[in-house]
């Protein structure tokens, strides 16, 4: 394309624009479009109105081609000239083979464009990325042949895959899953021919030469692939495609697919227990007149963690039931193992609910999750079949829960079908523990590693569960309403959900603010997952059930406050019905309140800070903080000052302060006439004090 004029400049005289190019390009000269160019608001071309043909010529007879503009259209408009060059010489992309293609435009009055330069990249092979199933694990290739439709003479195609040479994978199949001989090979489709399938014979071929075996008839066959195997026969090196016969002079185009089957472990083949990358390269060697010419193409897949380790763990953590499930797939890979073990170590406080344990049978899908059989001889929680041995963990300590251990299948009762092909041999096993009842401090992730052996390979699965608020008893947010002039505060309370015992908060915020008589206290809920757990507020308290105590510094009007949660009704009495175990909580619970900012200056940092206790115990987190610029939003009557102190005696005739005198501190509301007492103090003959009310 070129760009011509994107400084919109008058330009009259400026009419032909030449473009000159390498010699093995040739000018398509129905190509071309030509368009006014406009500008969006970031600057960016954007294709107009095409130009009207009769207000250009194009001539390509020569080299340069040249683009010649009449009636001075081109004057103050920015254009763009498109058009397409087909390369006149073959793109083999080989070394020996380069290709470069130039171009330059240029016109009498603007400085030629520079030089472009560029290898065009080549249609001969294109290894497409396969289409991996890691079920059956088996490779989907595709190849696209002779794109450029060169003519070809005597396309010899030989694919190259590391690991065959060890058998970790098969020679090439037509379909997913081959079960006769005729399955072996590769499927070619003419694309040029209505993708007719082009016929085909395959020949086992050894070290030296010999052929060893032939399926189909190989000189009746439009090709032959040929499968060069190893001295040992324990693989191939490669395999071959040899067009022949009405294709041994071509100029279609076509494409080739086929299935690998991969990770083909045995006892003569064993795991490397080691992530693999399967590298392909498919080379396409041909003549064209006479000239020999070489192309290659490759790509690669590796194998998955889940692969490799031969199992997977993970687990979820509901805060609602402060379970953990732990989830391990066992035997990922699907062999045939008449035995295997498992072992899990219960890491932490965290304890173990053996109702909850259920193992399933199944299998590995095309996208590598686990999917139950529907087997009636294998389906079902297998948990109580004679096979399967279950030892529970036997706790030692609070932080020593034992080990659930499992032998799935023994010397004297193997797992049942584990000889027959298609039994579904992957494991899934599931079970939960249970983080109620305890004080969730000394962690908050959870990691638990099991231990999977089969076929003698030990492989260690790990997973770790992120708590939601573990080691945080109190968590403190807040913001500022414009609509009320108020700070929203709000303090999470035990959001761990540890058992705790005669909860109390100290609170403070800083001295800008008034606290309001505002105080809630709710039950929590939780809201959203993972890192974005939040907690909401649920059920009012009884405010019976609790008591907030406000206190004010006389002399420097700092407030802070306290709450006592001793008389909460929340866990029933085990031992008497109807009865609640008074101030034992292990939900979390939600204080808000408000406070009126109480500036010198239109934007300040508000401060609050909390502290929580609980009977007999040290917490985790108990000291929370939370800052806030708050911004007083401008209106009538809006005024800032300057903090001060001020002293208010009633004294007699003499000068005496008046022993017994009452003074008070109003504040009225204008807008809704209500008067609220905010101090009271009572004087005697020494001194006064001030009270609040």
């Amino acid at each position: 394309m070129i760009r011509y004029n994107y400084g919109q400049k008058e330009l009259a005289d400026d009419k032909v624009i030449s473009d000159t190019y390498s010699t093995n390009m040739d000018v398509e000269a129905d190509s071309f479009n030509i368009y006014t160019v406009n500008f969006d608001s970031n600057g960016n071309p954007v294709n107009g109105a095409p130009i009207n043909p009769n207000n250009y010529t194009i001539d390509t007879s020569t080299n340069p081609f040249t683009v010649t503009f009449k009636n001075n259209v081109q004057a103050g408009k920015a254009i763009n000239i498109a058009y397409k060059t087909k390369v006149n010489k073959i793109v083999s992309g080989s070394s020996t083979n380069q290709v470069v293609v130039t171009n330059q435009a240029k016109t009498n009055n603007l400085p030629p464009t520079p030089p472009i330069t560029t290898t065009p990249v080549q249609q001969v092979v294109i290894k497409n990325k396969p289409t991996v199933d890691v079920g059956t694990k088996t490779a989907h290739y595709t190849i696209d042949l002779n794109k450029n439709k060169y003519q070809m003479d005597n396309a010899l195609f030989t694919d190259t895959m590391s690991y065959t040479e060890q058998g970790y994978a098969n020679v090439p199949s037509k379909v997913k899953l081959p079960k006769a001989d005729e399955d072996a090979g590769v499927v070619i489709r003419d694309v040029s021919d209505n993708d007719r399938i082009l016929i085909g014979a395959i020949q086992l071929v050894e070290s030296n030469g010999d052929i060893l075996g032939t399926i189909g008839d190989p000189v009746a066959a439009d090709y032959i692939l040929s499968v060069n195997l190893t001295p040992d026969h324990a693989g191939y090196k490669n395999f071959t495609v040899k067009f022949q016969n009405a294709y041994a002079q071509t100029n279609h185009q076509f494409k080739m697919e086929y299935y690998i089957g991969y990770n083909q472990f045995s006892q003569n083949k064993p795991n490397p227990n080691t992530s693999i990358d399967y590298k392909n390269t498919m080379e396409a060697n041909f003549t064209n007149n006479g000239n020999p010419y070489s192309s290659s193409s490759s790509t690669d897949f590796k194998t998955s963690t889940q692969e490799v380790n031969q199992g997977m763990k993970s687990g979820s953590y509901d805060p609602k039931t402060k379970e953990i499930t732990w989830t391990i797939i066992a035997n990922y890979n699907n062999l045939g193992a008449s035995v295997f073990g498992f072992k899990d170590p219960i890491t932490g406080n965290q304890v173990y609910e053996p109702d909850s344990l259920t193992v399933t049978r199944g299998s590995i899908n095309a996208n590598g999750n686990f999917q139950a059989t529907t087997d009636t001889n294998y389906s079902g929680n297998q948990v109580g079949k004679d096979y399967l041995k279950v030892t529970n963990p036997q706790p030692t300590g609070e932080n020593a829960q034992g080990t659930l251990e499992m032998g799935i299948g023994s010397d004297s009762n193997y797992i049942p079908g584990w000889d027959t092909v298609g039994t579904p041999m992957v494991f899934r096993i599931q079970f939960k523990t249970s983080l109620r009842g305890k004080l969730v401090y000394d962690q908050s992730t959870y990691t638990n590693t099991a231990t999977t052996t089969v076929e003698g390979i030990e492989q260690r699965l790990s997973a770790s569960v992120s708590i939601a608020f573990g080691g945080k008893s109190a968590v403190k947010t807040g913001n500022y309403n414009t609509q009320t002039g108020f700070i929203n505060w709000q303090l999470d309370i035990n959001p761990n959900q540890s058992l705790l015992s005669n909860v109390k908060i100290q609170d403070t915020p800083s001295s800008n603010q008034i606290l309001q008589e505002s105080f809630k206290l709710y039950t929590g809920k939780y809201a959203g997952s993972g890192n974005s757990t939040t907690v909401q507020p649920d059920q009012l308290v009884p405010s019976d059930q609790y008591k907030v105590n406000v206190t004010t510094d006389p002399a420097t009007g700092q407030q802070s406050f306290t709450v006592d949660m001793s008389a909460i009704k929340e866990k029933p009495d085990p031992n008497n019905a109807g009865q609640y175990l008074t101030g034992v909580i292990e939900k979390p619970y939600v204080l808000v309140y408000d406070t009126e900012p109480n500036f010198t200056a239109k934007t300040e940092t508000v401060t609050n800070s909390a502290s929580i206790s609980s009977e007999g115990r040290e917490l985790p987190g108990k000291d929370t903080q939370k800052n806030i610029a708050v911004t007083i939003q401008d209106s009538s009557g809006t005024a800032f000052g300057t903090k001060g102190k001020i002293t208010v005696q009633k004294v007699d005739g003499n000068g005496s302060i008046v022993s017994g005198a009452v003074l008070e501190l109003l504040r009225k509301n204008i807008k809704t006439n209500k008067t609220d007492v905010l101090y009271k103090t009572k004087t005697d003959s020494q001194d006064w004090r001030l009270s609040e009310i």
